[in-house]
């Protein structure tokens, strides 16, 4: 296997945007942190990209069930315009339908304490990884 640049995935949201990379091998995402979604969140993706060599980057892109465009869609998509005027790499959009469930869910099954599940961000992370891991699985190894 063949150490390669990194992905960061985003899961983006009105208050927070939860984010996560893979290792240098793109099998594995993890989480990384969670920025509040206010000026600077911009900056501090950027400072992540670099810190981990990240060449592409994947954000969730929400769509209804029936695959039609939402007010989020719209919001996600203007969100990466203005990223990708700072971002010189590959910007990719996945599917997240389903996403922030998800995580809800799967932070309950391990058994994360009530407090944690509360903790704001919890699931912004998850989310992230859930959406990198998605893409990841989809590469040809």
């Amino acid at each position: 296997m063949e150490i390669q640049r990194r992905i960061l995935g985003i899961d983006y949201g009105r208050k927070r945007i939860g984010i996560a990379v893979c290792d240098p091998f793109r099998l594995f995402a993890r989480a990384v942190k969670v920025v509040n979604n206010n000026h600077g969140a911009l900056n501090e993706i950027l400072s992540v990209s670099k810190e981990f060599d990240v060449e592409k980057i994947v954000i969730g892109m929400p769509v209804r069930m029936n695959g039609e465009k939402s007010a989020m869609t719209l919001e996600v998509e203007a969100f990466a315009n203005e990223l990708h005027k700072l971002f010189s790499g590959e910007i990719i959009f996945e599917d997240e339908r389903m996403s922030s469930k998800q995580a809800q869910q799967i932070i309950r099954d391990v058994g994360t304490k009530k407090k944690k599940r509360r903790e704001k961000g919890t699931v912004d992370k998850v989310a992230a990884v859930l959406i990198l891991q998605a893409y990841l699985d989809d590469l040809p190894q």
